[in-house]
């Protein structure tokens, strides 16, 4: 598809950078968001030495607010132009043993994980319903996780925000496919970025591997929705 106009939550690092590089790579227009102003600085000084300022700008958002969402959004849609996709890839992560998790953890992750995600959803959704109005198409792409369908010791918290995010993806396509909105998930396996304490290794998928699915996702024909995109390392480990 033609140039389109891109948010990618959590933008700054790791995956979300990625998405962010291969997208503009691709000729799209970005607009990022993270919650820590200085890695913020840094990430849009490289893109914007990638591809221009014109093409590429941010915001500070912590995506668990949702009034800071809403004016991150429209600061998106004024440098955009338009809203044509959303990627919701702010996340946390830690591995701990239920009885090791707090209450504030529990909260923290899940606001993070699921209700940053309704958020961003909620604030995007007038402005992704007039670009599918008016093109045919607009899209949300939700970065989750092979752990969205198989749990592991530890994972308590992480487990159950992304099956739970496996869920809202699913949800969100039946309600607003009739918007013209495609709806989709990419679930990786295990990403060398370190997320969650998980020290990266040789066969680890690399945040490149997760970026150029996405990519994917947003080119695909205007009929075709990628709706389920799992990705696994090709060698074992070991």
């Amino acid at each position: 598809m033609s140039e389109r106009g891109i948010v990618v939550t959590g933008g700054t690092a790791g995956i979300g950078l990625a998405i962010a590089r291969t997208l503009l790579d691709g000729g799209h227009r970005v607009f990022i968001c993270g919650r820590d102003r200085m890695r913020l600085e840094d990430a849009l000084a490289l893109l914007r030495h990638q591809a221009g300022s014109d093409r590429i700008d941010g915001a500070v958002c912590d995506v668990r607010d949702l009034d800071a969402v809403q004016a991150m959004i429209a600061a998106a849609q004024r440098h955009l132009g338009s809203l044509d996709g959303l990627v919701n890839n702010a996340g946390m992560a830690f591995i701990r043993s239920f009885d090791e998790i707090t209450p504030e953890l529990w909260r923290e992750i899940i606001e993070t994980n699921l209700t940053g995600v309704f958020n961003c959803c909620h604030a995007a959704l007038p402005g992704l319903r007039a670009t599918a109005a008016r093109t045919g198409c607009a899209d949300i792409i939700n970065v989750g996780s092979r752990s969205g369908r198989y749990a592991f010791a530890g994972g308590t918290g992480y487990n159950t925000t992304k099956f739970g995010l496996q869920g809202l993806t699913e949800a969100l396509f039946l309600d607003l496919n009739r918007f013209g909105i495609r709806v989709g998930l990419v679930a990786p396996g295990t990403v060398g970025t370190g997320l969650g304490g998980t020290a990266p290794a040789d066969w680890h998928l690399r945040p490149e591997d997760v970026a150029q699915a996405v990519a994917a996702m947003i080119g695909a024909a205007p009929q075709a929705c990628l709706n389920w995109v799992e990705i696994r390392p090709a060698r074992p480990p070991g």
